[in-house]
């Protein structure tokens, strides 16, 4: 059953933005009554004949709460914050960069000569200039909402972590360039909080494989480490004779950087800074992801090796 956080999208401001109202100044396109109609229709949503009478804030109103009658407002998300959906706001960024910026609503992306670089760079800009806006309406409510894993989208409480999603897509050599070239598409883009969320994805699935495979299954509470050592033992991978000693050492102390991304995502990027407790930036941000490529390459060759 998803939270009843979800219900905070309802309120008129949000779904104002949400549904691209002009007062709203959103990134988000227009939706008439029959296109919101069209949507509920999609999911499955029965609006009745008075439903459909209502202002279109109040028939998107009606639709949220049929989502959240079936568990389904991530989908919703998901589906109206896609680069299918968001197609003409994506062409509204490019035609910007064309001309002389003086958009206020929309993001500024760097031209980029590669074409579907920069389509997609616009449209994780968009995302996450209306994650902004939807989040200063949620932040009296002590919500958030976050972008995690390839396509989810999750409404959290204060400074709790997101459960990391990649679509239950194998990791794979392919899988991490993916997720590599995602995080640092969110840190040019100045997010640095879903690039850490980035990286414990690859290492931590990473690892769940690796023991998923093995039928080694780990309790799955967010501890990497403990999901490190695990797989350590399931792989040998201190007692190996096939092995350097300065490797074996290596991955030793590996378990430390494993443990700073976590301490990243889990302690940083979601709480306030203190004297103790500096906010991730752009180097955090980076470390993060190259760390895990590394790691997370690593275990998987070592995975194949173990195998043959």
């Amino acid at each position: 059953m998803e939270s009843e956080n979800y219900r905070a999208l309802s309120t008129r401001k949000i779904v104002d933005y949400l549904i691209g109202e002009s007062d709203a100044k959103s990134v988000m396109p227009y939706q008439s009554g029959s296109e919101i109609q069209g949507i509920a229709l999609k999911f499955g949503v029965f609006l009745t004949e008075e439903d459909k009478k209502l202002s279109r804030w109040m028939q998107f109103q009606k639709l949220l709460e049929g989502m959240h009658a079936q568990n389904r407002t991530p989908d919703l998300l998901n589906y109206m914050l896609g680069e299918k959906s968001l197609h003409d706001s994506i062409d509204t960024v490019i035609s910007n960069l064309k001309s002389n910026w003086n958009d206020t609503v929309f993001p500024k992306v760097d031209y980029n000569d590669d074409p579907i670089k920069m389509r997609m760079d616009a449209w994780h800009a968009i995302v996450y200039t209306a994650l902004d806006q939807i989040n200063l309406e949620l932040a009296d409510a002590h919500l958030r909402i976050e972008w995690v894993g390839e396509s989810a989208f999750v409404i959290l409480k204060g400074d709790e972590v997101p459960k990391v999603v990649i679509n239950n897509t194998r990791m794979t050599q392919g899988k991490i360039d993916e997720l590599v070239q995602k995080g640092f598409t969110d840190i040019s883009l100045g997010n640095y909080d879903a690039a850490i969320t980035i990286a414990r994805t690859m290492v931590e699935q990473t690892f769940l494989q690796i023991l998923n495979d093995r039928n080694q299954p780990a309790k799955e509470n967010g501890n990497i480490k403990q999901y490190q050592r695990k797989t350590n033992e399931v792989l040998n991978m201190i007692n190996r004779t096939d092995l350097d000693p300065r490797v074996v050492t290596l991955v030793d102390h590996l378990g430390g950087v494993v443990n700073a991304i976590k301490e990243f995502r889990d302690n940083n990027s979601t709480a306030h800074a203190t004297l103790t407790n500096v906010p991730v930036g752009q180097g955090e941000a980076k470390l993060a992801i190259d760390s895990a490529m590394t790691l997370a390459s690593y275990y998987l060759d070592i995975d194949a090796r173990t195998k043959k």
